[in-house]
């Protein structure tokens, strides 16, 4: 049973810091009375005690000194500030605090650079502050005040009722065309102009507790260059421009947009080449206040680009270049009675306009079931106006091929010895129809030979055209057997089968022609009885190929054997070369498929190749034979202590028992006799003098090392 107490959780004081190091909480003796409720409530008085020796709950380090750190000033709003010119600004200030003293914000002090919102520039405001310790902080604001993008800054000079001078960014609107031709008129649409009167200025209005504005623009001069015209926009519209009713804002700036929809500007011709240019010139206003006494309600304000202003309004390219239209293809063009005619088209590209292909219309038309000459045109116009053209001829003429369709695959492949039967083709003429009948064939294949053979197709319609088409014939052999001993042609690409195992060997593609195989199996040679550490888990032959003038192939060789797998696991086998030099046997670490009971390599070149197992000859086997030797292991000795070391053999092989004393060592050696593949027996200790002397030193060695096993035990 687990308590919380209490539930909820506590406050705990009463405890007191040194002067420095460490102060730890540790829990102590706890003394309870717990109450058992039932039919009777039955309280118990408990006195617990911790056990374990560290009762730490918490260490908390006392630090020696307060650290006073700088204040920190945090700015409000953006920085770097932008602020359009004409906008009211107000410093949207800042904050401070300190880690000794708290809020600082107001004892915050500003200076630096003064922000006039109606001049264009950039300014620096500062923010500075001071703690008790006397740390001082100082924080850099940076305000830009720019001009909205697209305007022109004007300097206005109001006449009447009272005279005062201003500065106001104008944006000029109007949608021109970007290219006209040489004396082209220009028409400007949509044409408006956004004005927007600074908050400095609108201060004043709202000190006459103006509601509103209104008005007329009388006055809106634009002046062209390529050929040099001024036109005064109001003028056009009548004398006047309207300048629509606008209220007076609590506060910032009043934009106007006069007039309140789009208006329509000509008078303006261009040049013979180069750019005209349209600039923004001298504006006149009477703006009315409404709300105003009607000595103040009128104002008159002559308004000019400021020195050094781009006055730019529209920008227009003097075009009087046509485009040059490039046909693709041949032109003429010769196509062939019912087919389809795809037009190849054709590309445009403009001195100005740049590439204007997808601009190009075609007019015209080519039927192909008709013989017979036409005439395509292609015109395409830059957006100055300037026009270009093209003509392309194209012919319709019956010089069609007729069309032969091969029966069945191309290429085709066919085995060995088998009989090759032609498919055949058919053939057909857009005019005479099915020529099936009068396809004639040269070349002939011998499924004999080895070899690709070449089929040839060919018939001529009444107009004398001829189709051919080839067919070819690969001559193959994809899989073979061979039997040991025998020397046999192998093919390019041939699996070939050694008779009577799932040993497979694969040909590379580019064998020579004329190479011969033969395989000798000498899984009883005695390379392989005396591999050391190793027993025969399959086959062992040796392959030697004769290729034709000693050409080797360069291409890969595949070489797949297998292994007995419900004797062996395999992680323990491998196909092993034997190294004629070393006179060793050598892993190829080859790819081991446990379910199909194979292991494939690629080999690099061909002398003998087995599969073997890996043996461990190392240890005490207490009598027992690896390899599952069905022969006696007895002990020639009045000893207890048999002691059988590594009887590798194959089959039941009878050991070889040697030794004196207690303890006997018998030492058997490789036994290969008798084995699965049909061994013969090797040369052991039983027929070799040599190998007795050795067996009698081999047990003298084992009593031995058994005595100190003994000894030691003891």
């Amino acid at each position: 049973m687990e308590l919380t107490v209490p539930d909820p959780a506590i406050s705990v004081s009463g405890f007191k810091a040194g002067k420095e190091g460490t102060l730890t909480l540790r829990a102590g003796e706890i003394d309870t009375v717990l109450v058992i409720h039932g039919p009777k409530d039955v309280p118990v008085e408990a006195s617990c005690v911790p056990k374990d020796e560290d009762t730490t709950i918490a260490k908390i380090t006392i630090q020696e000194k307060a650290v006073d750190n700088p204040p920190e000033i945090t700015l409000n709003g953006d920085n770097p500030m932008k602020v359009e010119v004409g906008d009211a600004w107000k410093d949207p200030g800042a904050t401070a605090s300190d880690d000794v003293d708290g809020d600082l914000t107001d004892q915050i002090k500003v200076s630096g650079d003064k922000v006039d919102p109606d001049k264009l520039g950039t300014y620096k405001v500062t923010y500075s502050v001071t703690d008790s310790a006397g740390h001082t902080t100082t924080v850099d604001r940076t305000v830009n005040v720019v001009k909205p993008d697209g305007s022109i800054l004007y300097s206005c000079n109001v006449t009447q009722p009272i005279p005062v001078t201003f500065t106001m960014p104008v944006i000029a609107k109007g949608v021109a065309p970007e290219t006209v031709k040489p004396g082209a008129a220009i028409k400007i649409t949509e044409s408006q102009s956004i004005v927007k009167i600074p908050s400095s200025t609108v201060d004043v209005m709202r000190l006459l507790h103006a509601t509103s504005v209104t008005g007329t623009t009388d006055e809106f001069l634009l002046h062209a260059t390529n050929k040099d015209a001024t036109v005064d926009v109001a003028e056009q519209q009548g004398g006047a421009i309207p300048i629509p009713e606008t209220p007076v804002p609590a506060e910032g700036p009043i934009t106007l947009t006069v007039p309140d929809h789009g208006m329509e500007v000509t008078g303006f011709t261009a040049g013979d080449e180069g750019v005209l240019t349209i600039n923004a010139g001298e504006i006149k206003t009477t703006m009315k206040l409404n709300g105003v006494p009607d000595i103040l309600s009128t104002t008159v304000a002559v308004c000019n680009p400021m020195d050094g202003e781009d006055t730019t309004a529209n920008t227009i390219k003097i075009d009087g270049e046509a485009p040059v239209i490039t046909l693709n293809g041949e032109n003429p063009m010769t196509v062939d009675y019912g087919s389809t005619f795809n037009d190849p088209g054709a590309k445009a590209n403009d001195n100005l306009d740049g590439d204007i292909s997808d601009q190009i219309v075609v007019t015209g038309e080519v039927d192909t079931h008709k013989v017979g000459s036409y005439t395509l045109t292609y015109t395409v116009s830059d957006r100055a106006g300037n026009t270009a053209t093209a003509e392309r001829t194209v012919k319709v003429v019956d010089n069609e091929k007729p069309v032969i369709t091969l029966n069945g695959d191309n290429p085709m492949t066919v085995e060995m010895g088998s009989t090759f039967e032609d498919p055949g083709a058919t053939a057909t003429d857009n005019v005479d129809g099915d020529l099936t009948s009068q396809i004639q064939v040269t070349g002939s294949v011998d499924t004999s030979q080895f070899g690709t053979y070449t089929l040839t197709y060919s018939v001529t319609d009444s107009a004398g055209n001829t189709a051919t088409a080839t067919r070819t014939v690969n001559v193959v052999k994809s899989k073979g057997t061979i039997t040991p001993g025998e020397e046999k042609v192998v093919y390019p690409g041939e699996q070939v089968t050694i008779d009577g195992t799932n040993i497979v060997l694969t040909m590379p593609e580019d064998l020579p022609l004329g190479t011969t195989l033969t395989v000798t199996d000498v899984s009883n040679s005695d390379a392989v009885s005396k591999a050391e550490g190793l027993e025969l888990a399959g086959h062992v032959y040796q392959f030697d190929f004769t290729y034709p003038n000693g050409q080797a192939p360069k291409g890969t060789f595949t070489l797949t054997m297998g292994y007995d797998t419900g004797k062996y696991s395999s992680d323990q086998v491998d196909i092993y070369y034997f190294n004629e030099e070393t006179g060793k046997w050598e892993a190829q670490h080859g790819t081991v498929d446990g379910d199909a009971g194979t292991i494939t390599i690629q080999p690099s070149h061909f002398s003998t190749y087995g599969v073997f197992a890996k043996v461990d000859n190392s240890g005490d086997n207490d009598g027992g034979d690896n390899g599952g030797n069905g022969g006696d292991n007895g002990d020639n000795g009045g000893g207890d202590n048999g002691n059988n070391n590594g009887d590798q053999g194959n089959g039941g092989n009878t050991g070889n028992d040697t030794g004196s004393g207690n303890n006997s060592n018998n030492n058997s050696g490789n036994n290969n006799g008798d084995n699965s593949q049909g061994g013969k027996l090797p040369n052991t200790a039983a027929y070799n003098p040599v190998g007795i002397a050795c067996g009698f030193i081999m047990a003298a060695i084992g009593a031995m090392f058994v005595f100190r096993k003994k000894k030691t035990a003891e």
